[in-house]
């Protein structure tokens, strides 16, 4: 028995030591852009900073990211870590993506993102400070999936065309969450812009949980498929902008980001 378990270590031991050996190198990939809001998270939030950049072939892979909060100099630097798979052949080609920083909660006060790798513009975010104990303002609606879609006559033109008055549509799609008494159904879509941000707030409400309410019944038996299931949209103006962050909250603190091209008529890239 005792040979067999000297044995097992042995073979883990040895596959470990293999693991190491094989393990990709590290690098720091280059940030291209830092999507911060100036203006929108509270003390109360999960403070999440998106920054977008390039993998220079197809042996390039991305790794992890992480931010470092300097609360006497009011800065967040934040850095995105890759890797390479040589696996001999490495195909040319430059491939777009978008990187979720969690920074998490903050104390209310103004600060600059800095990109650690040298390449990307500081921006800046202010943190307010909260006014009730819960994570959110309001109460948001699960939001699992966002697109952002222009419409035909903007699709196919230049950017000399595209106005102050142009406009596309905004559809959210999630799933409510399934009650004992009562439902969850979104009462207001609200959108606004911060830089090129656009920060996106289903807001949802509660029927029936109230016995009063006179709403329940028909709100809970409309607005959702046999799986709970929604679908919204909104017409949103559109900016003369190339490219964007459409940025939604969602429950807890939390936000659903998509980098979105306006030069096509729905683009979006994430890494949840």
């Amino acid at each position: 028995m005792r040979f067999f378990a000297l044995s097992f270590i042995s073979i883990i031991f040895s596959s470990t030591l293999a693991l190491a050996r094989v393990a990709p190198p590290t690098v720091s990939l280059k940030i291209e852009e830092i999507f911060a809001i100036s203006k929108g998270f509270d003390a109360n939030d999960h403070v999440e900073i998106a920054v977008r950049g390039t993998l220079q072939d197809s042996c390039q892979k991305v790794g992890t990211s992480s931010a470092d909060v300097d609360l006497e100099n009011g800065t967040i630097s934040v850095r995105v870590e890759g890797y390479r798979r040589d696996s001999g052949a490495c195909l040319q080609m430059i491939t777009p993506y978008l990187e979720i920083v969690p920074v998490g909660h903050l104390p209310a006060g103004n600060y600059q993102v800095l990109d650690l790798s040298g390449h990307a513009a500081a921006k800046s975010l202010s943190v307010n400070p909260s006014d009730h104990p819960g994570p959110d303002d309001y109460l948001y609606a699960p939001v699992d999936r966002a697109m952002l879609s222009a419409p035909s006559a903007i699709r196919h033109s230049f950017e000399s065309s595209m106005t102050d008055s142009s406009s596309q549509t905004l559809v959210l799609e999630g799933a409510y969450p399934r009650f004992l008494k009562g439902c969850m159904r979104v009462q207001e879509v609200r959108a606004y812009y911060s830089g090129n941000i656009m920060v996106v707030q289903p807001i949802a409400r509660l029927f029936g949980n109230q016995p009063d309410d006179p709403d329940s019944v028909p709100e809970c038996r409309e607005g959702a498929d046999q799986y709970n299931r929604f679908r919204i949209s909104k017409e949103v103006k559109l900016p003369v902008l190339r490219q964007g962050l459409l940025h939604v909250r969602t429950p807890n603190g939390k936000s659903l980001n998509r980098l979105v091209d306006f030069w096509t008529p729905s683009a979006s890239l994430s890494r949840m």
